[in-house]
C-alpha cells in the first residue's frame, strides 16, 4: 500500500478570518499540518512569540457533531493511555477546545517511515527503540483489564477470509497458496490474549522523528480501545503501516524487558503471522471489486518480503555477520586464522 494519506486542503480566506477571530487574535494561521485525514485537517498556529502550535478543524463541516464527539473521546482515550508517563515519548498536550476546532501542542519532526529510521546511528535507533518499548509497556501496565481477546483484522466483517483467499488465489503460486491457507488457519485458532487500553494505530504518520532532540512523538489517539494486547503491535492497516521490521522487533524486545507488575510478553512470532494476514486481507479489502489481483500482487509480495525483517535483533546481527562473511569469502579477503 502507497501509506501517502489525503490530500492537502487550502483554507479559504472566510476560513482563515473564522478561526483568527475564534481565538480571539491571539494565533496567526498557516498551512497545513500532515495530510488530511478521514475526518480532520490540521493547520500550523504560531503565536505572537512565535511558539507553534496546532489546529485541528472538521474535514466535513456536516460532521460537525460527529467530529467534535469524536474528539474529546480522543483526548480521553489518549489522557487515559498516557497516564502520569514522564519518559522521553513526547505526546502533544491539548490547549483549548472550541465547538468547530482544537489546539494543541505541536510535534515536531517527520514522519517516521521505515527510510528515517534508517538514517539515524545504530544507537539512536537502539534508543528510540528502547524508549518506545517503554512507553507502551508502562501504559499497559496501567490499563491491563481481566478480560481476553482475540485480535482481529480490520474490517473483517466485510472482507472475510474466503473472501481474501478466493481474491488472490487465481495469481498465487501453489506455495502462496499453501502458505496463506496456512496462516489463515492458525488466526482462526488463535488464543485470547489479555485485553489492555491499545492505541492500535502505531505506523509511520503516527510517530514523528525530531532529528535535533533526538526523541519520537506519538500523535492521533482516534484508534485506541481496550482490546487484545497484540492489536497494539499490529496496526489494522498493516500493509500502510509503513515502518521499519528491525524497529518494531527492537520495540518488542525492550518492551518485554521493561519492568512488570503484570507478566505480559509478546511473542514476535506472533506478530509475524498477524502482520502476515494483516497486510493480505487489508489488500483485498480495498482492492476487491476495484483492481484485479494480478495489478496488486506485485506490491503485496514486496511487502511480505519485508516482512521478513521482523526477527529477534540477535538473529538480525547474525545474518549481517554472516552476510558480510560471504561477501568477503567470496572477494578472497577471509582470513585463513
Amino acid at each position: 500500500m502507497s501509506g501517502k494519506g489525503g490530500k492537502k486542503i487550502a483554507l479559504t480566506k472566510d476560513q482563515v478570518q473564522h478561526y483568527e477571530d475564534e481565538l480571539n487574535g491571539q494565533y496567526i494561521l498557516g498551512e497545513q499540518v500532515g495530510r488530511s485525514g478521514a475526518m480532520t485537517c490540521a493547520y500550523l498556529l504560531t503565536d505572537k512569540t512565535g511558539k507553534q502550535f496546532v489546529l485541528k478543524i472538521p474535514k466535513k463541516i456536516d460532521e460537525l457533531d460527529v467530529w467534535h464527539s469524536a474528539q474529546k473521546k480522543s483526548i480521553d482515550l489518549r489522557n487515559a493511555y498516557v497516564g502520569d508517563y514522564q519518559g522521553r515519548i513526547n505526546v502533544p498536550k491539548t490547549i483549548k477546545i472550541g465547538l468547530d476546532y482544537v489546539v494543541e501542542e505541536l510535534a515536531e519532526g517527520e514522519e517516521f517511515f521505515a527510510s528515517v529510521y534508517q538514517k539515524l546511528s545504530p544507537i539512536e535507533k537502539k534508543k528510540v527503540a528502547q524508549d518506545l518499548g517503554e512507553f507502551i509497556n508502562y501504559s499497559h501496565q496501567r490499563t491491563l483489564t481481566d478480560k481476553t481477546a482475540k485480535l482481529y483484522p480490520n474490517q473483517q466483517k466485510r472482507v472475510s477470509w474466503q473472501d481474501t483467499y478466493n481474491y488472490f488465489a487465481p495469481v498465487l503460486t501453489e506455495d502462496e497458496k499453501k502458505e496463506l491457507r496456512k496462516e489463515i488457519q492458525i488466526h482462526e485458532e488463535q488464543k485470547e490474549s489479555p485485553v489492555v487500553l491499545a492505541f492500535r494505530d502505531y505506523r509511520y504518520s503516527n510517530m514523528l522523528w525530531d532529528s535535533k532532540s533526538k526523541c519520537l512523538s506519538v500523535i492521533d489517539f482516534d484508534c485506541t480501545k481496550n482490546s487484545s494486547v497484540y492489536e497494539e503491535f499490529t496496526p489494522a492497516a498493516a500493509a500502510s503501516a509503513v515502518i521499519s521490521y528491525q524497529f518494531w522487533a527492537d520495540v518488542i524486545n525492550a518492551y518485554n524487558h521493561s519492568p512488570k507488575k503484570y507478566p505480559i510478553s509478546i511473542d514476535l512470532e506472533t506478530v509475524r503471522h498477524n502482520f502476515f494476514v494483516g497486510i493480505y486481507h487489508e489488500y483485498a479489502r480495498c482492492n476487491i471489486g476495484k483492481k484485479s489481483p494480478q495489478e496488486v500482487l506485485p506490491e503485496l509480495r514486496s511487502d511480505l518480503k519485508e516482512l521478513s525483517k521482523l526477527v529477534p535483533t540477535d538473529l538480525a546481527e547474525k545474518k549481517v555477520a554472516k552476510g558480510n562473511l560471504f561477501s568477503m569469502i567470496k572477494k578472497g579477503k577471509q582470513n585463513d586464522s
